[in-house]
């Protein structure tokens, strides 16, 4: 189940839309009468709004299973079928095979594809949907996982996040022995996590 079936709505990029989609879920979803279902739908509202920014700012558009997909226009169509008389001698001409060939999908947004789908589910044992998604080789390229861990900060830092998931993530990716990296990208967000990461050690 993806973040776009639990908000109820095809993929978009419209903010409003998602927004309302949401507060019409919150009518029947309720932390106090389902807290599981509740977090998923909180899950899928913050994924989606996160799909929706970065779409809107690279230029991408989300298809019905909730990917990014670039926007191509005109200029770069190209017609499988062109005219006989189009087509030059392939003795007297080369073929560049790249000049068709689309733009590999960005590592960012890779990451935010993990990222939204593991949402769905990461607060059900997250150390083990963790494991899991490791297992599952998403995260094999060096720079979607970084992308990812970045993703993961960006939602941690928030208040609304929940401390043993926060904690989960920590020890997944080692931050409190090692924190250089994720600082160096997002100082703000890494200063604020670690912060709230301190404070519930202390309290726990």
């Amino acid at each position: 189940m993806n973040v776009w079936t639990i908000l109820g709505i095809r993929a978009t990029t419209d903010e409003r839309e998602i927004k309302r989609a949401y507060a019409g879920q919150l009518k029947t979803t309720r932390p106090e009468d389902d807290p599981q279902a509740f977090q998923a739908l909180r899950d899928a509202y913050e994924a989606a709004l996160q799909l929706a920014r970065y779409a809107n700012e690279h230029g991408y558009q989300p298809d019905d299973e909730g990917d990014l997909q670039p926007v191509y226009t005109a200029a770069y169509e190209w017609d499988p079928e062109p005219e006989p008389e189009a087509v030059p001698e392939v003795s007297s001409v080369p073929v560049y095979a790249a000049a068709y060939e689309f733009e590999p999908i960005a590592p960012m947004t890779a990451a935010r594809r993990v990222w939204a789908d593991f949402l769905t589910s990461a607060h059900d044992n997250t150390p083990q949907q963790l494991r899991e998604l490791a297992g599952r080789g998403d995260l094999l390229d060096l720079e979607v996982r970084e992308c990812f861990e970045l993703c993961a900060v960006q939602y941690c830092a928030g208040v609304g996040c929940d401390d043993e998931f926060r904690l989960a993530l920590a020890e997944h990716f080692q931050w409190e022995n090692d924190y250089a990296f994720i600082y160096r990208e997002m100082p703000e967000e890494t200063a604020a996590m670690m912060a709230q990461l301190r404070d519930y050690r202390y309290t726990r």
